[in-house]
């Protein structure tokens, strides 16, 4: 089978660029952590996600899992790879990553989601969304609906590629709850509130057409006032990492046009990555920066650079 031919310009080309580990390895060192639907940590282990360069301008993915009961380190299976990842999986709908059919990786310059492309009533669904700061430290936050809608599960991976856990950077709490929205408001963004602080970022749609957004307030977005009446689903708030990342989903997955997103602050940024869905079929994904001035954690060592590192493993049958 022969490689894909596309022009210079093509969206498929372009969106493909984005994609950073044809010219970077890493090892993300990680701790995942999911809770149920009323935020009981159910799971909590740490892990591995390993990139290499292939030498013909893809990447090969190896994932290892460090469990403390008996199943111990895993390195082989279906959830460990290793995967091929090259401009041939570049579709119009996005990046198919080989280790499952039916979604989608979308990327912004400076996010990623990878998510269902369609719901079905028959099974279970969900989205994965990344964030980073420079190229050392990365978040990510999944969501995980039950057949039917109900919500199974929400985790948070925390990533950094320059130590393993325990981070240097990132906090080792496994508390997690739910929270009203006024609560969320204030926790995460009251300078926004007072000050009128307006985003910039990205947007990626479904077709990936690529565009750059500026001067978004914070009530037009997953985490503005939630929707009075029928105006949409129900939202919830999970606070966790001692209150510098949020996720927000709806309670009841519909097939009406919804949001989810995760919303991660560090210092003097508030940097949001949504995920939007119109009848069924998922609409586009969003990046937005707020830069404040309340400082919230010390700097720390890492090195920075522009370019996002995702890479997705929600895994919607097993041990997430």
């Amino acid at each position: 089978m022969g490689s894909k031919i596309f022009a210079a310009e093509s969206k498929e080309h372009k969106h493909w660029e984005l994609w950073p580990y044809c010219n970077t390895e890493k090892t993300w060192h990680s701790l995942w952590c999911r809770w149920d639907c009323n935020a009981k940590l159910i799971a909590k282990f740490k892990a591995e996600r390993k990139f290499k360069q292939d030498g013909k301008g893809g990447c090969t993915q190896n994932n290892i899992y460090y469990f403390e009961d008996e199943r111990g380190t895993v390195k082989e299976g279906p959830l460990c790879g290793p995967w091929h990842i090259s401009e041939e999986q570049s579709t119009p709908q996005g990046l198919m990553h080989p280790s499952r059919e039916g979604v989608t990786i979308l990327m912004t310059p400076k996010s990623a989601v990878w998510a269902s492309m369609n719901f079905e009533d028959d099974s279970a669904t969900g989205f994965e969304l990344f964030l980073h700061i420079g190229g050392d430290l990365r978040m990510s936050a999944g969501v995980i609906y039950n057949p039917g809608g109900s919500l199974r599960s929400v985790a948070l991976i925390r990533e950094d590629s320059q130590d393993s856990f325990p981070s240097a950077f990132w906090t080792d709490s496994l508390e997690a709850k739910f929270a009203h929205f006024v609560e969320v408001q204030m926790l995460m963004y009251p300078e926004l509130l007072e000050k009128g602080v307006l985003a910039s970022g990205y947007v990626t749609h479904s077709d990936l057409t690529q565009e750059v957004v500026k001067s978004i307030d914070i009530k037009n977005t997953c985490l503005g006032p939630p929707s009075k009446g029928s105006g949409g689903p129900e939202m919830r708030y999970l606070i966790c990492a001692e209150n510098s990342v949020i996720i927000a989903f709806p309670k009841q997955r519909c097939k009406e046009s919804f949001c989810c997103a995760v919303a991660w602050r560090v210092k003097g940024l508030l940097q949001i990555n949504e995920v939007y869905y119109k009848n069924n079929s998922l609409h586009q994904t969003r990046y937005l920066r707020f830069a404040m001035s309340k400082e919230r954690k010390p700097s720390v060592h890492h090195t920075f650079s522009t370019k996002f590192c995702c890479v997705p493993q929600i895994d919607y049958t097993d041990t997430m």
